[in-house]
C-alpha cells in the first residue's frame, strides 16, 4: 500500500481571463514517482462553500480539467481563460483549493493552498 505523506501546500493565483496549468508530482521515499489513477481538484470561497468557483476532474474531456500522465505521475490541472471570465468572477478575490488523488484504490488529500484571484483590465 501506498503511503502518502500530509497534503503539500501549494498556494496560487488565478489570473482572471489568462489560461493555467499547474503542473506537479509527487515520489515515494525512493524517488519513484506515485501514479494516480485518477483526481479531482476545487476551488472555493472556503472550505465546503457552495458553490465550487472550479471543478477539475481526470475524468473531464474539456474546460477545467487534469490530465494525468500515467508513466511518470505529472498531473496536470488545466484551467481554461473561459472559466475565470464569467462576471460572478467580478467579486472574488480570496479562496482555497485542494486536489485529491486515487492512488492503489484509496484517495487521499495531495495538494492544498490558498488561492488570490488577480483581476484583469483588458476585457
Amino acid at each position: 500500500m501506498t503511503q502518502l505523506s500530509e497534503p503539500v501546500k501549494w498556494d496560487r493565483t488565478i489570473w482572471r481571463g489568462s489560461d493555467h496549468a499547474w503542473k506537479l508530482r509527487r515520489v515515494d521515499s525512493d524517488g519513484n514517482p506515485i501514479v494516480p489513477s485518477s483526481a479531482r481538484a476545487q476551488v472555493r470561497e472556503w472550505y465546503g462553500k457552495e458553490p465550487a468557483w472550479i471543478d477539475a476532474s481526470s475524468d473531464d474531456l474539456s474546460g477545467a480539467r487534469i490530465d494525468v500522465d500515467g508513466t511518470d505521475g505529472w498531473l496536470t490541472v488545466i484551467v481554461p481563460e473561459s472559466e475565470t471570465e464569467g462576471d460572478e468572477w467580478d467579486s472574488r478575490g480570496e479562496g482555497v483549493w485542494d486536489l485529491e488523488v486515487v492512488v492503489d484504490g484509496q484517495k487521499f488529500r495531495w495538494v492544498m493552498g490558498n488561492v488570490e484571484v488577480s483581476q484583469d483590465v483588458t476585457r
